[in-house]
């Protein structure tokens, strides 16, 4: 694939150019990390995210439609630089406890967007209830 100095070259700066895309969409990671704690700020963060890898995306593929097969490392370079900044974004938000939640389609604060809440003490007393009362399931003994 990297044939020569000059192809070693170009995905250096191929990938050097991803990055500098990318900071162009996006905050820096410590600042993403520290301050997207909101629904909507992970939104916004998420949107610059998709920009930058389809910005990734685009760069590598236009460096392979202009340099043909000889662009075939900076293209998967830009690539993978690309995919790498945003897992890396993806798993520095999904460290952050006020937001894990709603990233994985889970709650926030009481509720979340699909409308799934966790049950509660009652929510349990009445399933027993409902199980006791029918006779279908005897419980052996509580956790």
């Amino acid at each position: 694939m990297v044939k020569d100095k000059q192809d070693l070259g170009l995905a250096v700066l191929t990938s050097s150019a991803v990055f500098g895309s990318w900071s162009a969409w996006n905050s820096s990671l410590f600042t993403a990390a520290t301050f997207v704690d909101t629904p909507e700020k992970y939104d916004h963060a998420k949107l610059a995210m998709d920009l930058g890898l389809a910005t990734a995306i685009i760069t590598g593929l236009g460096v392979h439609f202009v340099y043909g097969e000889k662009g075939n490392a900076a293209a998967i370079s830009a690539i993978l630089t690309g995919i790498a900044l945003y897992g890396a974004y993806y798993y520095k938000l999904k460290a952050n406890p006020k937001i894990n939640g709603y990233m994985m389609g889970g709650r926030n604060g009481n509720h979340n967007k699909y409308g799934w809440k966790p049950l509660d003490g009652d929510d349990i007393q009445y399933v027993r209830n409902v199980v006791n009362r029918n006779n279908g399931i005897s419980l052996i003994s509580e956790p």
